[in-house]
């Protein structure tokens, strides 16, 4: 791995010796010799702020202290920090309280469990970046031209109304391919690459504070003069540039290089789960299921050397066998499904609904495209839907109390794949019920194929689960819908 040039000293926050040892050999890994500081406590900490010799330019910070913890640590440490970014590492997964440290200011938020030498590295380096670009931006009121055209992110000044751009720099011309008389005649929403991404960012700016940080920056998906989809960070300001009218500043953090990444480390990790789901249901197929037949066959050649109860009994252990039998093929099945020649996705997702409603008690009605089996979808793709319909009917079986299933996978009119998974259970106030791991793994696998995922819900009003992925890009060939 190629080493950084980039030199940095950096705070670590952190009382628990194991998490310091693993966190300073995931930061040697890019610098041979960094700069190392630990505090254990927030006392520590706040002494090392006040009088270390050395420039810190990043922190670390755990979020449990023996003295402080949780949002007060973050204020107090934001306080003595001063310009220096602020990383929050934490155990916990709870996304509301990430998204409400982010708005305290702090530079980024990563779980311990996904902790790596790369992604703690480029935090740390997006953190410097983006706090040295926040500070220009704002000691350099005077100098705004030279500060507008010479930062090393996009940026598009725009009216407020209408989002016209009215200026754009020489980063933005660069990144998107537009000259800037195109820019200057078209509208700011003309960037993003679907109407979705453009609603997403109006409903963005109703939300937006009136003095937003990097740390405030959202995720958008846009699109070049050449079409090349890229993913963007985006951060609005408001600037009254004239004296009776008011117009927005927009910075553009490209993040696609990044996203790649992720995505080809999630990737990674879905695949290697697969495989190790596909090695176990195949030992339970193949081996256990052999030895339980073995274990009845040696069974039935003693049935007539045994009579009165104890023949009562082995009937009763040869249908256990039956059984465990059954039930292991059913898990098996669940396990690895069979995305080969002899099975496609309508065969797998029947077969897993018949597993999870044995007993008919849900009535499932299942809509699926003729049209779907012509594109010769990856197995990838369809792998990861059938995963999804999985972890969706667990949801429904479990919380759902509903009596009716409905699913659909079909072609839409923009030759869109879209999975509609809906049920008329009891439903849930979803704003506050979208933080569960299963719903996040489910959007994660739609994200990988640059696909979107919803879920409306409200009590008594049942839950949908609507998926859509382009089909173009996960085809195993070249074909045209019909």
């Amino acid at each position: 791995m190629e080493v950084n040039a980039l030199k940095y000293t950096v705070l670590v926050i952190e009382d628990n010796l194991g998490d310091f040892v693993l966190i300073q050999d995931y930061l040697e890994e890019h610098q041979p010799t960094p700069i190392i500081l630990r505090a254990t406590t927030f006392a520590e900490a706040a002494d090392v702020l006040e009088k270390t010799s050395h420039k810190v330019d990043a922190i670390l910070l755990d979020l449990s202290l023996p003295d402080k913890s949780g949002e007060n640590l973050i204020e107090e440490i934001l306080v003595r920090s001063k310009d220096i970014p602020v990383i929050v590492l934490t155990g916990y997964s709870d996304e509301k309280f990430a998204v409400k440290s982010l708005s305290l200011g702090i530079a980024d938020y990563i779980l311990k469990d996904e902790l790596t030498a790369v992604n703690i590295h480029k935090s740390i380096i997006y953190g410097i970046e983006r706090q040295k670009s926040l500070a220009k931006i704002k000691t350099s009121e005077k100098r705004y031209s030279d500060l507008f055209q010479f930062t090393p992110f996009p940026i598009f000044i725009c009216e407020k109304d209408t989002f016209k751009i009215v200026q754009a720099n020489d980063k933005a011309i660069k990144q998107y391919g537009y000259s800037e008389n195109e820019l200057l005649d078209m509208p700011f929403c003309n960037l993003f690459a679907n109407q979705n991404e453009c609603k997403k960012f109006n409903n963005y700016l109703k939300l937006e504070k009136s003095k937003p940080q990097f740390s405030d920056a959202k995720e958008f998906k846009q699109k070049t003069k050449k079409n090349k989809i890229i993913d963007v960070e985006i951060i609005v300001n408001e600037i009254q540039l004239e004296e009776d009218k008011k117009y927005l500043s927009i910075m553009i953090n490209d993040i696609t290089e990044k996203k790649q990444f992720e995505d080809k480390l999630t990737k990674a990790i879905i695949n290697t789960q697969e495989e190790e789901r596909f090695d176990i249901g195949s030992e339970l197929h193949e081996n256990v299921c052999q030895i339980l037949a073995a274990t009845k066959i040696s069974l039935g050649m003693i049935k007539d050397e045994i009579n009165g109860e104890a023949a009562e009994w082995l009937v009763q252990s040869q249908g256990y066998i039956d059984m465990a039998n059954k039930e292991i093929r059913s898990i098996s099945h669940r396990l690895a499904p069979a995305f080969y020649e002899n099975i496609n996705l309508e065969e797998a997702c029947l077969t897993l609904i018949k597993t999870f409603n044995p007993e008919d008690k849900y009535k499932v009605n299942f809509l699926f495209d003729n049209r779907i089996k012509e594109l010769g979808l990856n197995r990838e793709l369809q792998l990861n839907l059938y995963r999804i319909l999985q972890e969706q009917l667990k949801n429904i079986i479990q919380y759902a109390k509903a009596s009716t299933i409905d699913l659909e996978i079909l072609v839409d009119e923009d030759h869109t794949l879209v999975m509609n998974i809906k049920d008329d259970g009891v439903g849930f106030d979803s704003e506050k019920k979208m933080k569960g791991i299963g719903l996040a793994n489910m959007k994660r696998r739609s994200m990988l194929f640059q696909g979107d995922f919803t879920l409306e819900s409200s009590p008594n009003n049942g839950c949908q689960v609507s998926i859509e992925i382009p089909i173009k890009e996960n085809v195993k060939e070249k074909t045209k819908v019909k």
